[in-house]
């Protein structure tokens, strides 16, 4: 597993001294040659006894361990992505549909002067793709200049090497992912909108 940047490896009095405590967290059992890890560890097992409190695994169970803690990590990562997606996704969909939904008056003024149902509808599908594609740009820029920021500053304060890497197909589907979700949601209020009677844009 190695040892990360600045890490100390005290002995067993400066350990002592530094916790106030002699009893050790982990040890490690080199086993004797011709001993298999299985046996090794009932051996240590029955050494240690039932109430030591101490957990026995060989090495293979120790890096299992953590491999698991890192994909449970990944996994967890994962998940907040997929809901950061879908709350971005709702958020400028409601904010379009509502926006579509308050131009009602307007749009039925456009269809006293003779546009129709397809072109106000047409005009929408523009409108939502300029809106939706330019924030998908920006945010592309930013959120890539924000992962080579994080990498960078992981590299300077722990040394773990962050490569910084631009991953198309990656990206692109998210891109598409939200795109599609926006689609998908305004196209309710925007069939509500250019259904609007041309009375609406009467007033008494």
């Amino acid at each position: 597993l190695g040892w990360p940047p600045g890490a100390l490896i005290l002995n067993a009095d400066d350990y002592a001294s530094t916790w106030a405590l002699k009893d050790p967290t982990a040890l490690e059992i080199n086993l004797a040659p011709g001993v298999g890890q299985e046996q090794g560890k009932r051996l240590v097992a029955q050494a240690l006894g039932p109430v030591s409190g101490l957990r026995v695994a060989t090495q293979g169970e120790r890096i299992e361990d953590y491999r698991q803690m890192e994909r449970q990590g990944l996994a967890r990562l994962s998940q907040i992505s997929t809901l950061l997606l879908i709350a971005a996704a709702l958020a400028i969909t409601s904010a379009m549909g509502a926006a579509i939904l308050d131009r009602r008056e307007r749009l039925a003024a456009l269809k006293v002067q003779g546009f129709t149902r397809r072109q106000l509808w047409r005009a929408l599908v523009y409108e939502t793709g300029f809106v939706v594609g330019a924030g998908c740009i920006l945010g592309l820029a930013l959120g890539t200049y924000g992962h080579y920021l994080a990498g960078r500053y992981l590299e300077l304060t722990t040394g773990f090497p962050a490569p910084f890497g631009v991953g198309l197909g990656q990206v692109l589907p998210v891109l598409a992912l939200v795109a599609g979700t926006a689609y998908f949601v305004v196209g309710l209020p925007g069939r509500v909108a250019v259904r609007t009677p041309m009375s609406a844009c009467l007033r008494s």
